[in-house]
């Protein structure tokens, strides 16, 4: 499990599978493991104690030892954003960089989302075609798509397109995709673009609907 996780990018559930392995088995897990896999986790034990010059080094081995491997670049990316060098991190996630792979675009939207970037995180996650993305890669789309769409709308809007921005909006309220709990920051959304009487609309048909997200809310046109 714990290769898994490593191999998925998801270091933090790695490191609470390994902590809860025996020395031994320990051992065999690193003698498994990749050239690149092994560098990584030398970096991130120089992380851990403070020597920021070998992690760094050790991160670049690692890329260069596997340099299609999306999740060997997210974690130096991740490590490169907490130097301050996000612009690095994002050069290094170029999907074209691993291969154009839906992985590799997933582990770039990964990388975007978690830099405050959701709408570019969307666009790349909307490259994959639907019935190819993984149940992680749909979650993911789920759970970004109310503040991606909101973040794209503010960008038109921000250009001089606010009836473009709008439309989207709109069309976001429609999209049977949005969690209910996401639906109303989106009429929210509308009315700091300028647009109250949209926003009062999608209150009052989000009102209408039974259960706590309506009651909701009908609590919230009230406040209008």
């Amino acid at each position: 499990l714990a290769t898994v996780l490593t191999a998925e990018g998801k270091s933090a559930e790695a490191a609470t599978a390994t902590a809860r392995l025996t020395p031994a088995d320990r051992a065999r897990l690193a003698a498994g493991s990749s050239p690149a896999d092994a560098l990584r986790t030398a970096a991130k034990e120089a992380v851990s104690h403070g020597d920021m010059a070998t992690a760094g080094s050790k991160y670049q081995q690692a890329v260069a030892a596997d340099p299609k491997n999306p999740w060997v670049r997210l974690d130096y990316a991740r490590f490169l954003a907490t130097r301050g060098q996000a612009a690095q991190g994002f050069a290094t996630m170029d999907p074209a960089a691993s291969g154009n792979t839906p992985t590799a675009v997933y582990a770039a939207a990964v990388f975007d989302n978690e830099q405050h970037r959701p709408a570019d995180a969307l666009a790349k996650l909307d490259r994959v075609p639907a019935a190819e993305r993984t149940p992680d890669m749909a979650t993911l789309r789920a759970d970004i798509i109310v503040p991606a769409t909101i973040q794209r709308a503010k960008m038109l809007a921000a250009s001089g397109k606010a009836g473009d921005a709008k439309a989207q909006l709109v069309a976001l309220s429609r999209d049977p995709a949005v969690k209910p709990a996401d639906r109303d920051t989106i009429p929210e959304a509308l009315a700091a673009l300028g647009d109250p009487d949209a926003a009062a609309a999608l209150y009052r048909d989000a009102a209408a609907q039974s259960g706590p997200a309506g009651a909701k809310a009908a609590v919230d046109y009230a406040w209008m």
